[in-house]
């Protein structure tokens, strides 16, 4: 179960990344492009690449990490 809640909370959070940003997300992680290849493929510097993909991961952290506090929570006091 906690494995598509997972899923979906990624998916939602894809969804409402802003388009470019998603748009890199994706091409690095799905795709396995490099840096230097989205920057290419894109127009955009290698160091846009790079900060997007930071602020993209800093963003997916905190989402995912909030979601196992709530999770965690949840269950402790369910098993009370």
């Amino acid at each position: 179960m906690r494995e598509k809640e997972i899923s979906d909370l990624i998916n939602l959070w894809l969804a409402a990344l802003p388009e470019k940003r998603r748009k890199i997300f994706l091409m690095h992680y799905m795709e396995e492009l490099s840096t230097r290849e989205i920057a290419s493929e894109l127009g955009i510097s290698q160091n846009t690449v790079q900060a997007q993909l930071y602020t993209a991961s800093q963003s997916l952290r905190t989402r995912l990490a909030h979601f196992m506090t709530i999770t965690l929570a949840l269950g402790f006091l369910l098993n009370k």
